[in-house]
């Protein structure tokens, strides 16, 4: 079956450690002013500016490399190797919670292997930092969170921006919700009116939490679906919405698309819309597994 994976926030948004570039650094937007001689380390999409980055990966194999984040050096080119040491920071998974009403708990020190001292090559910008995950040492119904952050740097002349030192690095087991579903339905708007079908996946961002497109949007305006007990879904904004589309819920009272799970079938029946209140945009969807 094709996968497509988008790393979401859940609640936020989604945070790409592959993405090699932060343009708010560069442009001195955040963390330290530079110079032309100047050179810093920094966490790439850090959490201080991009929030939590969560990662959804499947029950098997037992043991995983995935990526943490990457720590990049900027400034003139050097002809040394940088050694830069990281450490746990377990209240960065406590104020992550108190902050945004989250419930992740601290990655156990049993269920991962991270070397705590990094090297960036001699006249390399930026290296991947992997952690080994041990997925039988996690519980399968929570949702894990390791904070890091870097605590020295073994040149002093290397600067560390107070902005872009943390790395917050959600950890689910994809959920039985998890895979590639087709979406036919229809979009109510004032001046588009249309039915749709459309491929789309759906991707773990909670225990009983996915995301999906928002209707025919596509993959970067997306909504968040919980699944209730009872097999209810809750409905709310996602990655990418903003302005009217920020304001995004279920619409009750429909007999079929009545924002429900069907177990049996793996079909999703779902009906919400936007602006709210009031919605003048409203999507009725069956969304069934593939």
């Amino acid at each position: 079956m094709k996968r497509i994976y988008f790393l979401a926030m859940a609640v936020l948004s989604l945070s790409m450690t592959g993405c090699l570039k932060d343009e708010g650094f560069d442009n001195n937007e955040t963390g330290l002013k530079t110079n032309n001689k100047d050179r810093f380390v920094a966490v790439i999409n850090a959490y201080e500016t991009r929030g939590i980055n969560i990662q959804a990966v499947f029950t098997t194999p037992a043991e995983e490399q995935i990526q943490a984040f990457v720590l990049s050096l900027t400034g003139p080119a050097y002809d040394k190797d940088v050694q830069v040491t990281l450490a746990p920071t377990p209240a960065l998974v406590a104020d992550h919670n108190a902050a945004n009403g989250t419930e992740y708990e601290v990655l156990p020190a049993a269920a991962y292997d991270l070397n705590p001292t990094v090297t960036i090559p001699a006249g390399q910008p930026y290296v991947e930092v992997s952690l080994r995950l041990k997925k039988d040492a996690v519980d399968p119904t929570k949702a894990y969170a390791l904070g890091l952050q870097v605590a020295s740097v073994s040149d002093p002349s290397v600067k560390l921006p107070a902005t872009s030192k943390q790395s917050l690095l959600g950890i689910l087991l994809r959920n039985v919700y998890d895979g590639d579903y087709l979406a036919t339905g229809h979009f109510e708007h004032p001046t588009s009116p249309r039915d749709f079908e459309t491929e789309v996946s759906l991707a773990t961002i909670g225990v009983n939490s996915v995301s999906k497109d928002l209707g025919d949007l596509g993959n970067t305006v997306r909504i968040n679906l919980t699944i209730n007990a009872g097999n209810t879904v809750s409905i709310a904004p996602g990655s990418g919405t903003s302005g009217s589309s920020a304001t995004v819920a279920a619409i009750a009272g429909d007999p079929v698309y009545n924002n429900t799970y069907d177990p049996a079938t793996h079909t999703f029946w779902l009906k919400y819309g936007y602006p709210n209140p009031g919605p003048t945009r409203i999507i009725t969807e069956k969304v069934t597994l593939q």
